[in-house]
């Protein structure tokens, strides 16, 4: 990023701008202006996302000489999932497991496979809450979710069009949405009686997707919190995210017990295997496209409904 007016959000990880440096990844900004000299031209141009001044130098009968500040250079980017892989990969997961769930069952890899499914998804949210221009909108696309797939998760998870004992996942996604801006809203309150009512939204973020029985409950909030807590993208954010979501996977969620020598392991702790994907983000979105977006949403209510006609079926 050039010099200019200092910046409220990390371009690259959504974090603070404090003393033209980003306090979660490190990320510079630096204010001071750039000159060119006579025989210099400069233009911008984007390395692993970010816009860097790049200088062109001239010189008679020689090929120009391009220079950039080094301070603005990032750090090499060895990471090659953009958001749109890595949902891909989470939406693949989450077919094998509702496949699992309705016409082949039997198959137990197919629900391990599974596990992935749900972290992608959180990881994925807490980015897109952090990014988006519009929460509003973002919030009101997931409630529509929620209602379109209601009726064909009813279907998978019950037999029947009616099913109130467990409701989709999309409404513990909302309700993360809900936990991540409640969260904000709290740690920006000056006073203790504004702090209140976010604190007090947050509550209800938590608790409601576990009474309602939502897919992963209050369990899956807490996930959702976690990734939007720990995004700065080191060692320590890391550890946190791993140690983490294996205590939510172990202790939060019900599952299959595996017997790993002295230890019982829950099957949820397959969830494990999202983080190094997760770590792999790049931090690009990848092809933006309205109709693979709208594709993306559609495939959850869509594949419940043809999953649970062929289980009602039999």
């Amino acid at each position: 990023m050039l010099g200019g007016a200092p910046m409220e959000k990390c371009s690259l990880c959504g974090g603070k701008i404090v003393n033209h440096r980003c306090v979660d990844c490190g990320m510079p900004y630096p204010e001071k202006p750039h000159y060119t000299l006579r025989s210099e031209t400069a233009h911008t141009h984007n390395v692993n996302g970010e816009e860097v001044l790049h200088r062109v130098r001239s010189a008679a009968g020689k090929d120009p000489v391009y220079t950039c500040d080094a301070e603005e250079t990032p750090m090499p980017n060895r990471r090659f999932f953009t958001a749109n892989q890595l949902k891909a990969i989470a939406l693949f997961c989450m077919l094998l497991d509702h496949m699992w769930a309705t016409i082949v069952p039997g198959r137990e890899w197919m629900t391990c496979v599974g596990r992935i499914a749900f972290p992608i998804f959180a990881f994925e949210l807490a980015q897109g809450y952090t990014h988006t221009h519009d929460l509003r909108a973002y919030a009101k696309r997931l409630l529509l979710l929620a209602v379109v797939s209601e009726v064909p998760f009813d279907m998978v998870a019950g037999g029947t069009y009616f099913y109130p004992w467990h409701q989709n996942v999309a409404w513990t996604l909302l309700a993360g949405l809900w936990a991540c801006h409640c969260t904000d809203r709290c740690r920006t309150a000056p006073t203790l009686p504004e702090k209140l009512p976010p604190l007090l939204g947050l509550l209800a973020a938590l608790l409601l997707p576990g009474l309602l029985l939502t897919d992963y409950g209050t369990a899956g909030v807490v996930i959702i919190l976690l990734f939007r807590l720990t995004r700065g993208g080191g060692w320590r954010s890391c550890l946190a995210q791993a140690v983490g979501l294996f205590v939510v996977s172990q202790y939060m969620l019900i599952g299959q017990v595996y017997l790993v020598g002295p230890f019982e392991i829950q099957q949820e702790c397959f969830a494990l295997l999202a983080l190094p994907l997760i770590w792999l983000y790049n931090g690009q979105h990848g092809r933006k496209n309205k109709v693979l977006q709208h594709a993306a949403y559609a495939f959850y209510p869509a594949h419940l409904l043809v999953l649970g006609m062929l289980l009602m079926a039999k």
